[in-house]
């Protein structure tokens, strides 16, 4: 898979994740959290290609304007599935903007998932890889979030 255009992020970063399987694929939703402010939501979904799905998402967010006051989510991009290294291809994806930083998740299809999840800032830098194993699956209240360790 060709690396994007990022730079690493300089604070931890938690994902608060209602995470599950659809019939066709991982499926999830999940807030990303940088630092104290910054809040990207993200919507995942396998349905490769499918671009009135994604346009049916960018309307579904718009109910972040009622949660976080006068923030309007800005739609960051729209990335489709690539083929992984692995052989495996990443799921689509949809990055919204609700704090100060560009992020955006990717995921593997299914089991790989847990093991390939990325968190970037795409400032149109390329900079160092961020992978999975800097990241730490942990429970809290009884909701999946995943947590970078430096």
């Amino acid at each position: 898979m060709k690396s994007p255009r990022y730079m690493p992020l300089d604070t931890d970063v938690v994902i608060y994740g209602a995470l599950g399987r659809g019939r066709s694929g991982f499926v999830g939703r999940a807030v990303l959290e940088v630092g104290e402010t910054d809040i990207v939501a993200v919507k995942i979904f396998s349905n490769r290609g499918n671009h009135e799905a994604y346009r049916r998402e960018v309307e579904n967010y718009r109910f972040m304007k009622n949660h976080y006051g006068t923030v309007i989510p800005q739609l960051i991009g729209y990335a489709p599935a690539m083929e992984h290294d692995s052989g495996g291809y990443t799921s689509n994806m949809i990055v919204m903007q609700i704090g100060h930083s560009v992020a955006e998740i990717s995921s593997d299809d299914l089991d790989g998932m847990r093991n390939s999840l990325l968190v970037m800032a795409d400032m149109g830098v390329i900079q160092q890889d961020i992978r999975a194993d800097k990241f730490v699956w942990k429970e809290k209240d009884g909701a999946k979030l995943r947590s970078r360790v430096m």
